[in-house]
Protein backbone atom coordinates (compact mmCIF):
# COMPACT_ATOMS: atom_id res chain seq x y z
CA UNK A 1 0.00 0.00 0.00
CA UNK A 2 1.30 3.45 -0.92
CA UNK A 3 1.94 6.23 1.90
CA UNK A 4 2.30 9.93 1.85
CA UNK A 5 6.20 9.66 2.44
CA UNK A 6 6.73 7.20 -0.21
CA UNK A 7 4.58 9.00 -2.74
CA UNK A 8 7.30 11.78 -2.00
CA UNK A 9 10.72 10.05 -2.48
CA UNK A 10 12.66 11.66 -5.47
CA UNK A 11 15.53 10.14 -7.21
CA UNK A 12 18.54 8.40 -5.50
CA UNK A 13 22.25 8.08 -7.41
CA UNK A 14 24.42 5.48 -6.33
CA UNK A 15 28.16 5.57 -6.83
CA UNK A 16 30.52 2.62 -7.00
CA UNK A 17 33.32 0.92 -5.30
CA UNK A 18 36.18 -0.31 -7.47
CA UNK A 19 38.14 -3.12 -7.10
CA UNK A 20 41.34 -3.60 -9.11
CA UNK A 21 42.89 -6.89 -7.34
CA UNK A 22 42.97 -8.57 -10.58
CA UNK A 23 44.96 -8.02 -13.16
CA UNK A 24 43.01 -6.43 -17.12
CA UNK A 25 40.25 -6.30 -14.95
CA UNK A 26 37.93 -3.65 -13.81
CA UNK A 27 35.27 -4.02 -11.23
CA UNK A 28 33.13 -1.76 -9.93
CA UNK A 29 30.05 -2.91 -7.57
CA UNK A 30 27.06 -1.23 -5.74
CA UNK A 31 24.34 -2.43 -3.60
CA UNK A 32 20.92 -0.93 -4.15
CA UNK A 33 18.27 -3.08 -1.34
CA UNK A 34 18.81 -6.18 -1.78
CA UNK A 35 20.56 -6.43 -4.93
CA UNK A 36 24.12 -6.16 -5.82
CA UNK A 37 25.26 -4.89 -8.86
CA UNK A 38 28.57 -5.31 -10.66
CA UNK A 39 30.22 -3.77 -13.60
CA UNK A 40 33.14 -6.17 -15.42
CA UNK A 41 35.46 -4.01 -17.62
CA UNK A 42 38.07 -6.65 -19.11
CA UNK A 43 40.62 -5.84 -21.31
CA UNK A 44 42.01 -7.46 -24.49
CA UNK A 45 41.83 -11.26 -24.19
CA UNK A 46 41.24 -11.00 -20.23
CA UNK A 47 39.84 -13.89 -18.17
CA UNK A 48 37.43 -13.52 -15.60
CA UNK A 49 34.99 -15.94 -13.09
CA UNK A 50 36.50 -19.31 -13.37
CA UNK A 51 34.18 -19.96 -10.17
CA UNK A 52 30.73 -21.21 -9.57
CA UNK A 53 28.49 -20.68 -6.33
CA UNK A 54 26.72 -22.46 -3.77
CA UNK A 55 23.79 -19.83 -3.09
CA UNK A 56 23.80 -17.06 -5.75
CA UNK A 57 21.54 -16.83 -8.39
CA UNK A 58 23.72 -13.91 -11.17
CA UNK A 59 22.09 -12.01 -13.82
CA UNK A 60 24.43 -10.98 -16.38
CA UNK A 61 24.74 -9.18 -20.00
CA UNK A 62 27.37 -7.39 -22.03
CA UNK A 63 26.73 -3.81 -22.38
CA UNK A 64 29.80 -3.51 -24.74
CA UNK A 65 32.58 -5.20 -26.87
CA UNK A 66 32.41 -9.40 -27.63
CA UNK A 67 32.70 -11.63 -24.64
CA UNK A 68 33.16 -15.32 -25.25
CA UNK A 69 31.42 -17.10 -22.19
CA UNK A 70 31.57 -20.93 -21.47
CA UNK A 71 29.59 -22.27 -18.27
CA UNK A 72 29.42 -26.33 -16.95
CA UNK A 73 27.14 -27.47 -14.29
CA UNK A 74 29.32 -28.75 -11.75
CA UNK A 75 27.24 -31.63 -11.00
CA UNK A 76 26.32 -33.46 -14.24
CA UNK A 77 29.47 -31.54 -16.04
CA UNK A 78 26.64 -29.91 -19.08
CA UNK A 79 28.20 -26.92 -20.38
CA UNK A 80 27.64 -24.27 -22.70
CA UNK A 81 30.45 -22.19 -24.29
CA UNK A 82 28.86 -19.04 -26.86
CA UNK A 83 30.01 -15.09 -27.68
CA UNK A 84 27.48 -12.72 -26.87
CA UNK A 85 27.49 -9.00 -27.31
CA UNK A 86 25.17 -5.65 -26.40
CA UNK A 87 22.42 -6.93 -28.14
CA UNK A 88 22.60 -10.83 -27.07
CA UNK A 89 20.09 -10.55 -24.29
CA UNK A 90 20.50 -11.67 -20.52
CA UNK A 91 21.75 -14.88 -19.06
CA UNK A 92 20.51 -16.59 -15.76
CA UNK A 93 23.47 -18.24 -13.89
CA UNK A 94 21.87 -20.71 -11.27
CA UNK A 95 23.99 -22.07 -8.50
CA UNK A 96 25.94 -24.89 -8.90
CA UNK A 97 26.97 -23.53 -12.21
CA UNK A 98 30.16 -22.24 -13.07
CA UNK A 99 31.28 -19.83 -15.22
CA UNK A 100 34.73 -18.10 -17.20
CA UNK A 101 34.60 -15.04 -19.33
CA UNK A 102 37.10 -14.44 -21.98
CA UNK A 103 37.47 -10.88 -23.57
CA UNK A 104 37.09 -11.66 -27.69
CA UNK A 105 37.10 -7.97 -28.65
CA UNK A 106 39.95 -5.98 -29.61
CA UNK A 107 39.06 -3.26 -27.34
CA UNK A 108 37.59 -3.55 -23.84
CA UNK A 109 34.48 -5.18 -23.17
CA UNK A 110 32.27 -5.14 -20.24
CA UNK A 111 29.81 -7.42 -18.12
CA UNK A 112 27.09 -6.20 -15.95
CA UNK A 113 25.77 -8.91 -13.13
CA UNK A 114 22.86 -8.57 -10.87
CA UNK A 115 22.89 -11.01 -7.71
CA UNK A 116 21.15 -11.56 -4.76
CA UNK A 117 24.43 -12.01 -2.76
CA UNK A 118 27.97 -10.03 -2.89
CA UNK A 119 30.71 -11.48 -5.68
CA UNK A 120 34.22 -12.17 -4.81
CA UNK A 121 32.86 -13.26 -0.42
CA UNK A 122 32.00 -16.14 0.90
CA UNK A 123 30.45 -17.95 -1.86
CA UNK A 124 33.02 -18.36 -4.49
CA UNK A 125 34.11 -21.28 -5.18
CA UNK A 126 37.09 -21.63 -7.76
CA UNK A 127 36.67 -24.05 -10.87
CA UNK A 128 38.89 -23.76 -14.08
CA UNK A 129 37.89 -23.54 -17.62
CA UNK A 130 39.81 -21.35 -18.99
CA UNK A 131 43.60 -20.63 -18.33
CA UNK A 132 43.49 -16.76 -16.86
CA UNK A 133 47.37 -16.15 -18.35
CA UNK A 134 46.71 -17.68 -21.92
CA UNK A 135 42.61 -17.89 -22.23
CA UNK A 136 42.65 -21.12 -23.64
CA UNK A 137 40.39 -24.29 -22.39
CA UNK A 138 41.58 -25.90 -19.40
CA UNK A 139 40.59 -29.82 -18.66
CA UNK A 140 37.11 -30.47 -17.88
CA UNK A 141 35.46 -33.45 -16.07
CA UNK A 142 33.77 -36.12 -18.61
CA UNK A 143 29.95 -35.07 -19.05
CA UNK A 144 27.51 -37.24 -17.08
CA UNK A 145 24.16 -37.85 -18.12
CA UNK A 146 21.88 -35.20 -16.48
CA UNK A 147 19.37 -36.42 -14.02
CA UNK A 148 15.70 -35.82 -14.00
CA UNK A 149 14.88 -32.36 -12.80
CA UNK A 150 18.88 -31.25 -12.98
CA UNK A 151 19.11 -27.53 -13.70
CA UNK A 152 20.69 -26.36 -16.76
CA UNK A 153 24.38 -24.63 -17.05
CA UNK A 154 22.19 -21.48 -18.03
CA UNK A 155 19.05 -19.93 -19.54
CA UNK A 156 19.01 -17.47 -22.37
CA UNK A 157 16.53 -14.72 -22.48
CA UNK A 158 16.74 -12.80 -25.80
CA UNK A 159 15.74 -9.39 -26.06
CA UNK A 160 12.09 -8.42 -27.57
CA UNK A 161 12.41 -5.31 -30.01
CA UNK A 162 10.12 -1.93 -30.40
CA UNK A 163 11.12 -0.28 -32.86
CA UNK A 164 7.70 2.13 -32.63
CA UNK A 165 8.78 5.47 -32.32
CA UNK A 166 11.11 7.28 -34.38
CA UNK A 167 14.71 7.47 -33.41
CA UNK A 168 14.78 4.66 -30.72
CA UNK A 169 14.70 1.06 -30.48
CA UNK A 170 13.82 -0.48 -27.16
CA UNK A 171 14.50 -3.72 -26.13
CA UNK A 172 13.01 -5.82 -23.06
CA UNK A 173 13.53 -8.92 -21.77
CA UNK A 174 11.83 -10.22 -18.66
CA UNK A 175 13.95 -12.54 -15.69
CA UNK A 176 12.13 -13.74 -12.42
CA UNK A 177 10.28 -10.49 -11.54
CA UNK A 178 12.41 -7.95 -13.50
CA UNK A 179 12.35 -6.48 -16.28
CA UNK A 180 15.87 -5.60 -18.25
CA UNK A 181 15.06 -2.58 -21.01
CA UNK A 182 17.57 -1.12 -23.15
CA UNK A 183 17.07 1.54 -24.92
CA UNK A 184 19.48 3.07 -27.84
CA UNK A 185 18.52 6.66 -28.94
CA UNK A 186 19.73 7.98 -31.99
CA UNK A 187 21.52 11.89 -31.26
CA UNK A 188 18.97 14.83 -30.94
CA UNK A 189 16.05 12.26 -30.14
CA UNK A 190 14.02 13.11 -26.67
CA UNK A 191 12.34 10.18 -25.18
CA UNK A 192 10.33 9.78 -22.09
CA UNK A 193 7.93 12.97 -20.84
CA UNK A 194 6.29 10.45 -18.77
CA UNK A 195 5.76 9.01 -15.29
CA UNK A 196 4.76 5.60 -13.39
CA UNK A 197 2.61 5.29 -10.37
CA UNK A 198 3.53 1.69 -9.34
CA UNK A 199 7.34 1.37 -11.39
CA UNK A 200 10.72 1.78 -9.90
CA UNK A 201 13.23 2.10 -12.21
CA UNK A 202 17.01 1.41 -11.64
CA UNK A 203 18.88 2.88 -14.50
CA UNK A 204 22.57 3.68 -16.00
CA UNK A 205 24.18 4.59 -18.72
CA UNK A 206 26.40 2.52 -21.29
CA UNK A 207 27.13 4.51 -24.63
CA UNK A 208 27.16 8.28 -25.37
CA UNK A 209 25.94 11.39 -23.58
CA UNK A 210 22.49 12.14 -22.32
CA UNK A 211 20.56 15.57 -20.70
CA UNK A 212 18.36 14.13 -18.38
CA UNK A 213 15.54 16.27 -15.85
CA UNK A 214 12.98 14.24 -13.10
CA UNK A 215 9.85 16.27 -12.14
CA UNK A 216 7.91 14.96 -8.86
CA UNK A 217 4.72 14.95 -10.38
CA UNK A 218 3.03 15.89 -6.46
CA UNK A 219 6.07 17.74 -4.84
CA UNK A 220 7.39 19.68 -7.97
CA UNK A 221 10.81 18.87 -6.94
CA UNK A 222 13.31 18.75 -9.85
CA UNK A 223 16.56 18.11 -11.13
CA UNK A 224 18.78 18.41 -14.18
CA UNK A 225 21.44 16.25 -14.86
CA UNK A 226 24.31 15.25 -17.85
CA UNK A 227 24.98 11.66 -17.98
CA UNK A 228 27.78 9.49 -20.03
CA UNK A 229 28.60 5.92 -20.01
CA UNK A 230 29.71 6.09 -16.37
CA UNK A 231 30.04 3.71 -12.92
CA UNK A 232 27.17 4.85 -11.18
CA UNK A 233 23.60 4.46 -11.41
CA UNK A 234 20.23 6.40 -10.59
CA UNK A 235 17.04 5.12 -8.46
CA UNK A 236 13.78 6.45 -9.99
CA UNK A 237 10.69 5.81 -7.86
CA UNK A 238 7.07 6.13 -8.73
CA UNK A 239 5.54 9.54 -9.34
CA UNK A 240 8.50 10.63 -10.95
CA UNK A 241 8.40 11.81 -14.65
CA UNK A 242 11.91 11.63 -16.69
CA UNK A 243 12.64 12.81 -20.36
CA UNK A 244 15.91 12.47 -21.43
CA UNK A 245 17.67 13.53 -25.02
CA UNK A 246 20.71 12.20 -26.94
CA UNK A 247 22.73 15.58 -27.07
CA UNK A 248 25.86 13.92 -28.46
CA UNK A 249 27.13 13.08 -31.86
CA UNK A 250 26.16 9.48 -31.40
CA UNK A 251 23.75 6.87 -30.86
CA UNK A 252 23.07 6.90 -26.99
CA UNK A 253 22.32 3.92 -25.16
CA UNK A 254 20.51 3.39 -21.11
CA UNK A 255 19.92 0.52 -19.38
CA UNK A 256 16.92 0.03 -17.36
CA UNK A 257 15.84 -2.39 -15.01
CA UNK A 258 12.43 -2.18 -13.31
CA UNK A 259 9.45 -4.19 -11.20
CA UNK A 260 7.19 -3.52 -13.90
CA UNK A 261 7.12 -3.76 -18.21
CA UNK A 262 7.33 -0.19 -19.86
CA UNK A 263 4.61 1.20 -22.34
CA UNK A 264 1.71 -0.63 -20.91
CA UNK A 265 -0.75 0.27 -18.68
CA UNK A 266 1.43 2.10 -15.67
CA UNK A 267 2.34 5.08 -18.58
CA UNK A 268 0.96 8.24 -18.03
CA UNK A 269 2.07 11.28 -19.89
CA UNK A 270 3.96 14.50 -17.92
CA UNK A 271 5.95 16.66 -20.84
CA UNK A 272 8.91 18.03 -20.04
CA UNK A 273 11.09 18.65 -22.96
Amino acid sequence: METPENRTQFITRYKSQEDRSKPRRVLDTIKVGEMYIGRLALQPDAVAANMYHEKTNLILFVTAGLVRLKFVQVDSGEREEFEADPGFGVIHQPPRSAVAMRNAHLAESVVFTFSNRPLRRDDDYPYPIYDPDTGTPAPLPPFKNAETGEQKPMTHYPFQQDRRKPGRLLETVKVGGVWITRVTIEPGVVTGNLYHKKTSVMMFVTQGWLRFKFIHVETGEQKELEMERGRGLIHMPPYVAIADKNIGKDPAVIYYLSNHPFRQDDDYEHKIY
